[in-house]
């Protein structure tokens, strides 16, 4: 008796203090020296601890495991196991009798328990160990060391939906389809979110459409495929007023016996959260989150809710954002359409009018001034014709309406024709030609081929100011006909060439050698060659120049 009170704390005071005479333990000076011994240890640890003793298991605990009996402290001391834990006592009583029976401990790791606390039952995870404590000869009572583990796998159960919810998501830019690979995510969790609904609105309107749905079909009274901010069972204009989550505590009658998760019971309570981004006045739409009947609505379960939705509405503006510049893109592309269009109708009677002065001029014994300058105008014009119809390319690229029309064709005389045509227009550049032996024969659209080598021609003119040889060279080897186009030009920084052949873009020391362009022949370029089943290959050093190999397949001759 003297050890149990000069002890401290709360609980070695309560058992001093408790009236043992009146159950089947009698008075403590009767204790057996292993009852008091056993109790030292527990009432000396800060380690949650109890003490089963006898057949009837008669309830002993310490202070650090006041927090787990919660409203059963401090009633629960010096009663039987049964009277305290009923709801568990089926689970835990085998494993006890088998301690004293056996005399061999046994352990438990984050063992689902549901118990009664707080006057509600709570889904709870705990770590515990049952270890005999011996008399003379048999097992005389449990010393039982034990901690909840319920906060740390909650946790993680949600931080595992909250990934895996990240990871559904991941590139996703259609509103819709958010929703419903939420929703699928969602549906892996029914012990967090027993039911879950997902509505978006329309914009400038109060219409809701179910989008995404757990563990209820859309129809069900609880979940209208069709819905308004003020109509429909949820409460959705109180969360628009509000603008924060607003909380059922009870459900009315009519939303009676919707899915509770794994319990087997109804879920009586839900969470009615906005989706919005920040700085929007007007949520994107709404979470209905159907809330656990086994889990008290805490700040955590809360917060993950919230969470939840934060993450589906990220996801919801960022399809917005892409719905938004996809559209700007096609008014882009059709203006640019419709503007090449325009521009080419009056270029083509132009520049005939302009070959026909030229005639005329040559004919009649014009100044070589005035020659050069109606041909010098005759190319501008020609050039702006090649500009428009890149973008025109550009235009049937992106509506998928590019084609190309096969046969087999000598890459050779094609590229001798060219370069022939070319050779006599520069003034500050060589060119030179290196050709195969036998045919490098491509299958493919020889007026895009062509296409594809002027671009890369005048590309080695247009970066190289300072003039110097242009080398092009034809090699067939393995199965594979090259096309290489090499300048001594400004070369390319390393950090644009990923970038080359992206629509409009331009590197960066191009800024410092103004030529005009648009910056798009690279992306027909490498468009061309993709139909064509090739690719092609960049290599470049600043200051030294810039060699562009076309790699396309060898046609079978036959």
């Amino acid at each position: 008796m003297k050890r149990i009170r000069s002890l401290a704390g709360e609980m070695a005071a309560r058992i001093g203090d408790h009236g043992w005479g009146q159950t089947p333990l009698g008075q403590i000076e009767v204790w057996p020296q292993n009852l008091i011994t056993a109790l030292g240890m527990m009432l000396g640890s800060r380690f949650p601890m109890q003490i089963l003793w006898g057949t009837e298991y008669t309830h002993f605990y310490n202070d650090a495991y006041i927090p787990i009996a919660a409203d059963k402290h401090p009633r629960a001391l010096g009663e039987p196991g049964v009277a305290i834990w009923p709801e568990v006592w089926d689970v835990v009583r085998p494993m006890l009798d088998g301690v004293r029976a056996t005399g061999q401990a046994t352990w438990a790791d984050d063992m689902q328990l549901t118990l009664v606390r707080n006057g509600t039952q709570e889904e709870g995870y705990f770590t515990f160990s049952y270890g005999p404590i011996w008399g003379e000869s048999n097992v005389d009572g449990i010393f039982i060391a034990v901690t909840e583990t319920t906060r740390r796998v909650i946790a993680e159960r949600r931080l595992h939906t909250g990934r895996d919810l990240s990871a559904a998501l991941v590139g996703v830019r259609v509103e819709a389809e958010v929703c419903r690979r939420a929703a699928e995510v969602l549906a892996q969790d029914p012990a967090d979110l027993p039911f879950a609904l997902l509505y978006l609105g329309a914009r400038a309107s109060a219409d809701l459409t179910l989008a995404g749905a757990a563990h209820l079909d859309a129809g069900h009274p609880a979940a209208p495929a069709q819905t308004t901010i003020g109509g429909g069972p949820w409460p959705f204009a109180e969360a628009l007023a509000a603008e924060q989550p607003v909380i059922m505590r009870e459900l009315p009658p009519e939303l009676a016996d919707l899915p509770g998760g794994p319990w087997g019971l109804p879920a009586t309570s839900a969470m009615v959260v906005p989706i919005r981004t920040r700085g929007e006045l007007t949520p994107h739409g709404y979470l209905v989150a159907g809330l656990s009947p086994r889990l008290p609505l805490d700040d955590d379960y809360r917060e993950f809710i919230e969470r939840v939705a934060d993450q589906v509405s990220g996801q919801i503006a960022g399809a917005r954002a892409h719905a938004v510049a996809r559209e700007a893109v096609q008014l882009r592309d059709d203006f640019l359409s419709v503007a090449a269009h325009e521009l080419k109708n009056p270029l083509t009677p132009l520049i005939g009018r302009l070959q026909m002065i030229e005639r005329r001029l040559s004919r009649e014994g014009g100044s070589e001034r005035n020659i050069t300058t109606i041909r010098q105008a005759s190319d501008d014009a020609r050039r702006l014709v090649g500009q428009i119809d890149a973008l025109l390319d550009v235009s049937r690229m992106r509506g998928g309406q590019m084609s190309i029309s096969r046969e087999v064709f000598d890459l050779t005389p094609l590229t001798q024709r060219v370069v022939a045509d070319i050779a006599p227009t520069l003034e500050q550049h060589t060119i030179s030609l290196a050709t195969p032996e036998s045919p490098a024969l491509i299958d493919g659209d020889a007026a895009r081929i062509e296409q594809v080598l002027l671009n890369l021609l005048g590309n080695a003119v247009k970066y190289s100011p300072q003039g110097g040889a242009i080398r092009v060279a034809i090699t067939v080897d393995a199965g594979l006909t090259r096309l290489a186009v090499c300048d001594q030009g400004i070369g390319i920084p390393e950090e644009a060439r990923a970038k080359l052949f992206e629509r409009y873009y331009q590197a960066r020391n191009a800024d410092d050698h103004p030529t005009g362009g648009l910056g798009i022949g690279l992306f027909v370029v490498h468009e061309i060659v993709r139909l064509h089943g090739g690719r092609v290959e960049v290599q470049s050093a600043l200051g030294v120049g810039s060699t562009f190999t076309v790699v396309l397949p060898v046609a079978d001759g036959r």
